[in-house]
């Protein structure tokens, strides 16, 4: 399973690495893919902006990559002393001549050596000063950066559609907006600009020393690497990405398997998922292991750049050798040899760059890809305050993820001003996908959902929501105390003796005083150090403090016992005065006071109507009702009402 994965993850990644073929034809498509990329890469980083502190990088790299140069121009002027005299060091070291006569003089190899000390000094000097100015500079500039980026991208993820977190899983959403892959980018932009300068300094002294030398260089280097990785690069980055996709799908299970430890335990189930790693790993090994050919030329591939840069410099250094005795000096052939070894350095690091950004390229695709995501849900302008009537009207909803299966068909009933409304039905039946809507989680496909006969569409989302309150099923609470979790909802400040309140009203005053910090306990990862039912009671306390004017609760007793159900139910009775009220409930002991009731089956609407009235129907609204009174001893009053409806009783 993890080796057909990976193959069919490296599918797509081997045709794109045959693309980047060492053919002329695939470089030329790498670079117009690649330039745009990296150029939007630039772009974000506001160059005009920072333009003073871009400047003086780029300038303490001109500095850095001369002084780099320089020093084994130098260095060759010290064996043109040892083996020459003052006069063929002043006609083939001008620079050191100039140094010379500005500082010793140059009546001797005496002042000639002392120059070509304080010229290196100085080379020394002046690189460290230009990497220590330009690194802090550099710093500073990608700190300030990284800063509005993160605050720019979280903002840009935050305001995208239900949808997409419905679709994308969440370490994929984490991984699209994290900034890391851009750093590396800003740090590859920053290294290859510098290594383009230092080769280019360096070839122009090395032009100046031997034309004929330098020319077969640049010419027999690219050509023998041409013709060596062109028969080795294939394979090898197709073996590559098949275990870079099987080392992707390792890490996606133990993340997997650390988010779901208590349902593994739980099953007792580690063996299976210590075998799927395993299988995994098994993957990466035969990968690297079942073909010896396969592994000789990965590690002759390894080899190749530096032997090949080896053999080339060899080369030039016979052809130095035997045009020394013409017209070369000592000092011109070391600073030669020692740029050509500088040359070879700076050649396979550049190589490497560009191999990163390859590496690289797929992650900021994606990145930038889901950057130019444009949210379909966008929030109006109509900022008034919510009276309360709602009316879904003719409403048609398929999920995203799944457009082919019709959640909601034509739905439509009217939620009164200050009245509960219950929605009952069988679980998949589309009540979670009504509230859902009602937030504006999702826009209807047909139809639409009404707030004051004004369209979800034209209210600001903010102004909306900052009156509406959701108890959920299965509430989550933030890694934070629960003082901050309580007052979460709410942009006003809240006193101490309303919290107080609404936590007493919700029959969680007394749990939370007897933990040791009371109301500054924290209370971990989405709550998960209390319990479900404790998580409920704040879930509701959190609405109460809202004070919203449409409140929304969906199952919000459901993991309560018996006797705390009946305390939250009593103030949800209290607190639901005066507001439109939405309730989802399996239970309906906890809707008998409903003022109207609508039953979904199936994404339809079957009955709408009070309890007396639906009662009267004999409909599915009694079914239900008469199957839970079969089943269940634990209505109490609503059992009595049940009982001592005609029609019940003339069903008996």
């Amino acid at each position: 399973m993890c080796e057909k994965a990976a193959a069919d993850a490296g599918e797509f990644n081997v045709k794109q690495w045959s693309t980047n073929s060492s053919s002329l034809k695939g470089l030329v498509a790498w670079v117009r893919r690649t330039v745009p990329l990296v150029w939007r890469v630039l772009s974000l980083l506001d160059w005009r902006r920072n333009l003073w502190s871009s400047a003086t990088v780029a300038l303490c790299i001109c500095v850095r990559s001369s002084c780099d140069a320089w020093q084994p121009v130098l260095t060759g002027a010290v064996f043109n002393l040892v083996n020459g005299d003052q006069h063929e060091v002043e006609r083939e070291s001008h620079f050191l001549y100039f140094l010379c006569s500005w500082t010793f003089g140059c009546s001797g190899r005496l002042p000639l050596a002392r120059s070509v000390i304080l010229g290196l000094m100085l080379a020394a000097v002046l690189q460290s000063l230009a990497r220590v100015l330009g690194d802090g500079v550099k710093k500073e500039m990608r700190n300030k950066q990284n800063q509005e980026m993160r605050i720019a991208m979280f903002e840009h993820l935050l305001a995208q559609d239900q949808a997409v977190y419905d679709t994308i899983r969440q370490r994929d959403l984490v991984q699209k907006v994290e900034l890391r892959a851009m750093n590396e980018v800003t740090e590859w932009v920053w290294g290859i600009a510098s290594d383009i300068v230092k080769l280019a300094t360096q070839l122009v002294f090395l032009f100046a020393i031997s034309p004929l030398m330098t020319l077969a260089y640049t010419v027999l280097l690219p050509l023998v690497e041409q013709i060596v990785r062109r028969y080795f690069d294939s394979s090898l980055r197709a073996q590559m990405r098949r275990e870079q996709g099987l080392h992707n799908i390792s890490v996606s299970v133990v993340n997997e398997t650390v988010q779901m430890i208590r349902t593994v335990k739980c099953f007792s189930r580690e063996d299976k998922h210590v075998a799927l790693v395993s299988l995994a790993a098994s993957g990466i090994a035969k990968e690297t292991q079942n073909d010896r050919l396969r592994s000789a030329k990965q590690g002759l591939a390894q080899l190749l750049p530096d032997i090949t840069q080896r053999s080339v410099y060899c080369f030039c250094l016979w052809c130095g050798l035997v045009w020394m005795e013409r017209d070369f000096s000592a000092g011109d052939m070391t600073a030669y040899l020692l740029l050509i070894q500088q040359v070879g350095g700076l050649v396979q690091r550049v190589r490497h760059q560009f191999t990163e950004l390859q590496r690289r390229h797929d992650l900021l695709l994606d990145h930038f890809e889901f950057m130019d995501r444009t949210p379909q849900i966008r929030s109006g302008a109509h900022a008034e305050e919510v009276q309360g009537d709602v009316e879904f009207r003719d409403v048609e909803f398929a999920y995203p993820a799944r457009p082919d299966v019709q959640v909601l068909r034509g739905v439509s009933f009217r939620m009164a001003k200050g009245q509960m409304t219950a929605l009952v039905g069988a679980s998949g039946s589309g009540k979670s996908t009504i509230a859902a809507m009602l937030f504006r989680h999702y826009d209807p496909l047909v139809g639409a959902v009404l707030v004051d006969d004004v369209s979800l569409s034209q209210w600001d989302n903010t102004a909306l929501h900052s009156q509406m309150a959701l108890v959920a099923q299965q509430p989550l609470l933030f890694d934070t105390s629960i003082r901050n979790n309580l007052t979460y909802g709410c942009r006003r400040d809240v006193s101490d003796e309303e919290i107080e309140a609404a936590t007493r009203m919700a029959a969680a005053h007394d749990f939370i005083l007897r933990f040791p910090a009371g109301y500054e306990t924290y209370v971990g990862d989405q709550g998960a150090q209390i319990s479900g039912g404790q998580k409920q009671r704040l879930s509701i306390a959190r609405a109460v403090i809202c004070k919203p004017r449409i409140l929304v609760l969906d199952e919000a007793t459901s993991a309560l016992d018996a006797e705390a159900e009946g305390a939250v139910q009593d103030a949800l009775d209290t607190v639901m005065v005066g507001k439109t009220t939405l309730v989802i409930a399996h239970r309906l002991s906890t809707i008998r006071n409903a003022h109207s009731i609508v039953c979904m089956r199936d994404g339809v609407v079957v009955e709408c109507g009070t309890p007396k009235e639906l009662l009267a129907k004999q409909g599915y609204y009694w079914n239900l009702v008469k199957r839970q009174v079969c089943t269940l001893d634990d209505l109490s009053g609503f059992n009595l009402e049940l009982d001592q409806h005609p029609a019940v009783e003339a069903s008996a």
